[in-house]
């Protein structure tokens, strides 16, 4: 056992169960405690330095309070509140976790005290035993989630492998499902750059995996994913390196575009998240934390006659679910799935629909309709609920979209492919075209996308990338590398590589009547008989490449340069709602190209930095917002960036046209 100090080698969690225990004197006491090398005072000592200011700290070893404060009672206080059978949380629950305060809890925000939390295993003698932790977790959701879905037969993608039970039964095997029902699991992880598989399905090796495939000469991330579905009793394992033919195209792009069917009816993913290389696998979990997991005596209370359980006690781990947070194929085998168990960088976690429920006790529960899966719901049959159905999913689709953008994709030319199990599944609700990453029925709003490095503060300790073309990166087209992608029109969020922003969720009433009220716009279709944007029928959820996509609209072109004038120097405020550090760094004045002296007429954000042009055309799009658009040689306009509008007389004289963007 770990040296522990005599307060602490009293502690039992039925002794803190629901209510203050007083540890320490105070945290000086507790400090020289953790130095004399008691473990689980170092442990709360710890958490005390990771949750609270220096400041804080130092004014609690001083006994600087206020006069109210002074006669409080500063000892260390230690709290338990456990949830045994971890079938339903409160709304604000943090899972079952052991609270630390140098003082008494804090009942009210402007009461003294300072806290911090532990988290705790409510498992049985051994915290490692990634397998029964899996199983409890999986048993649990299963029972007590309506939400994810019951745990029966779903039809199985069009191939599984067999795992097989080697070395003394069977070898795995890949096995064509023909609409057979079934449970099983997905893999979903990162190939690594560049990284090929030695063993994947070839038209060559297409009947002999059907009979065998060699284990041995797997990559180690698709070995132990063979590992852990028997491990865990399932018969079949879905890996895309396996059960796609990947030197068929005509099989890539039908599978490609099954991924809602494939994750969704999965009854668990297995998501591999520690290594960004399947050659390294994921298994073995390197990190070591600052102190071991310490041990309390626990009794189950169902189950107090039986053998005395242990529970494990540990400093909060990182949530990080590694390298799959940063690949877009990942993105949406994680919205699409059911359940999920993650070996993250730090520690196992269990994601569905309900929540997320940590290896270290964290919780993090879901709201209902907000995330996950609940694109794959059936839509609404009554026209009002469908409606708000209609509006809810537009604002999580470009939500979607947002996280999506920022995402390495190592392939340019999958960005369709890599989203499209989801745009298959909004489709269902939304039930209208899909163009090249738009929804037909909400263009207006689609168009009126831009970079989230020109509009929007940095995040907490990171930044955003402006944003660029891709460029090829295949190997077996040596002659084009480096050269531009063109992978979508001009005019579509796929067009450029990086961080892009839709306003999805800001000012949500405002934003409802700005892009969904008709007298707001300033185009229009020009197709009739169907009323429609586009004559391309190539653009649809089962295409899996839309490079080309031209819109045919009615709108008002006018001209106009950039002017020399910066935007700090204009003298009024601009009409961007953004930051305005942002816009002023990274904005354009746009003034009236036959106009002297300069007449300002919009502020515009170029979407690639160095494709600034002058001069250039603008178009509205919306009363307030518009393209800024270049004319090529067969009159045709492509996009250039965005601009809002500072002079709405000046545009509101132009006439309208034809107008072709590509």
């Amino acid at each position: 056992m770990p040296p522990l100090c005599v307060d602490c080698e009293k502690l039992t969690i039925d002794t803190l169960r629901d209510q203050e225990v007083p540890l320490k004197e105070d945290l000086a006491a507790l400090i020289d405690s953790a130095r004399n090398g008691c473990t689980f005072c170092s442990m709360c000592w710890i958490q005390f330095q990771k949750d609270c200011s220096s400041d804080t700290i130092q004014r609690h070893l001083r006994g600087d309070f206020g006069p109210s404060e002074k006669s409080a009672d500063w000892r260390i206080y230690l709290n338990a509140e456990l949830h045994e059978n971890g079938g339903w949380y409160s709304s604000n629950s943090k899972g079952s976790h052991v609270q630390i305060s140098s003082g008494r809890f804090p009942h009210y925000e402007n009461e003294p005290g300072t806290g911090t939390t532990l988290y705790t295993h409510l498992i049985s003698r051994n915290p490692n035993l990634r397998i029964s932790w899996t199983q409890q977790m999986l048993s649990k959701c299963q029972r007590w989630h309506p939400r994810c879905g019951k745990s029966y037969d779903q039809i199985m993608p069009t191939r599984v492998i067999d795992v097989g039970y080697p070395p003394d039964e069977s070898a795995p095997f890949l096995f064509a499902t023909e609409g057979r029902a079934g449970k099983y699991i997905a893999l979903s992880y990162c190939w690594g750059d560049g990284v090929k598989p030695e063993v994947k399905l070839r038209k060559a090796t297409y009947d002999s995996m059907l009979m065998r495939i060699d284990e041995e000469r797997m990559s180690r991330t698709h070995r132990e994913a063979l590992q852990v579905a028997r491990e865990l009793g399932f018969q079949y394992l879905w890996i895309d390196a396996i059960c796609i033919i990947q030197d068929s195209l005509e099989d890539w792009q039908s599978e490609s575009a099954k991924m809602t069917e494939v994750y969704g009816n999965a009854e668990l993913t297995l998501v591999a998240g520690r290594n960004g290389d399947s050659n390294k696998g994921f298994i073995n979990n390197p990190f070591v934390p600052a102190m071991p997991p310490h041990q309390l005596e626990y009794t189950h209370p169902a189950y107090p006659q039986e053998e005395q359980n242990v529970c494990y006690v540990t400093l909060p781990r990182n949530l990080d679910r590694g390298r799959v947070e940063d690949r877009a194929w990942c993105f949406q085998e994680s919205i699409l799935s059911r359940r999920s168990i993650v070996y993250g960088v730090e520690q196992l976690s269990f994601q569905c629909q309900e929540g997320l429920f940590c290896e270290d006790g964290t919780v993090a529960l879901r709201e209902a309709n907000k995330e996950g899966r609940y694109i794959l719901s059936e839509p609404p049959t009554n026209k009002i609920e469908f409606s708000a159905a209609k509006e809810t999913l537009l604002r999580r689709w470009y939500d979607m979209v947002d996280r999506y953008s920022m995402r390495g994709i190592y392939d340019p030319h999958d960005i369709f492919a890599a989203l499209a199990g989801i745009a298959k599944a909004v489709q269902k609700t939304l039930r209208c075209r899909y163009i090249a990453g738009l929804w037909e029925d909400d263009l207006i709003r689609g168009l009126l996308w831009h970079s989230r490095n020109d509009t929007l503060p940095f995040p907490p300790g990171g930044r955003y990338q402006a944003l660029k073309r891709p460029t090829e990166r295949n190997a077996k087209k040596p002659h084009a590398l480096g050269q531009i992608a063109l992978r979508a029109p001009s005019w579509s969020w796929a067009s450029v590589e990086g961080p892009v922003f839709t306003s999805s969720f800001h000012r949500p009433d405002k934003y409802r009547q700005k892009y969904r009220t008709a007298a707001n716009f300033r185009i229009r279709p020009a197709l009739e008989h169907p009323r429609r944007w586009t004559n391309n029928g190539s653009c649809d959820v089962q295409q899996m490449w839309m490079p080309e996509c031209e819109l045919e609209v009615f709108g008002a072109l006018v001209g106009v340069r950039c002017s020399n004038q910066t935007v700090s120097d204009y003298a009024k405020r601009t009409k961007w709602w953004y930051s305005p550090a942002k816009i002023a760094m990274h904005g354009v004045l746009l003034v009236a190209s036959d106009h002297q002296p300069e007449r300002v007429v919009g502020v515009g954000l170029f979407d690639v930095p160095d494709e600034k042009v002058s001069p250039l055309s603008c178009m509205r799009i919306i009363k307030e917002e518009g393209l800024m658009l270049q004319r090529d040689e067969w009159g045709k306009y492509h996009r250039l960036g965005i601009f809002v509008v500072e002079d709405e007389e000046w545009f509101d004289a132009a006439p309208e046209r034809k107008v072709s963007l590509v």
